[in-house]
């Protein structure tokens, strides 16, 4: 549990190089790994993780390849749940726009982000409402997105 601790300490090069030592150390057992990544991936500490989410969508093939079967929802689920704003779902936009996926890997990462787009919306229609209700301007919309 001390390496799923120090998963969680902020930072954003701290998250980087734990990213890194998941991918890199052949070494490090897979169970560490999943019990670290709720911990690095924390809600609070989303602006640490945002620069990961594109490396992340990209180590899929490999972790796909490497890693036991359910690893790869765990994966999403950690990376894109602790996300909530514009920016990470309009990274896992571009990803899916580019990308050219397996079809089991490409569901699992349109299931892992439709959270990430229904919080979005959620966030972006209150915020509408209350800028309505205090005269303030509303936040722009989600691009591709209809309120």
């Amino acid at each position: 549990y001390a390496f799923a601790a120090a998963a969680a300490r902020p930072g954003a090069e701290q998250k980087r190089e734990y990213f890194e030592r998941f991918l890199a150390d052949a070494a490090l057992p897979e169970s560490w790994i999943e019990e670290a990544l709720a911990p690095l991936n924390d809600p609070d500490h989303e602006a640490f993780t945002l620069p990961l989410i594109a490396p992340a969508l990209e180590a899929l093939p490999g972790l796909k390849r490497t890693r036991k079967i359910f690893f790869v929802n765990d994966w999403l689920a950690a990376f894109l749940g602790g996300q909530s704003s514009p920016q990470a779902l309009q990274r896992v936009q571009r990803y899916l726009e580019r990308e050219t996926l397996e079809p089991d890997l490409r569901l699992k990462v349109l299931e892992a982000v439709d959270a990430l787009e229904r919080v979005v919306k959620v966030r972006a229609r209150f915020a509408r409402a209350g800028a309505q209700l205090s005269g303030a301007a509303p936040p722009p919309s989600v691009p591709g997105r209809s309120p």
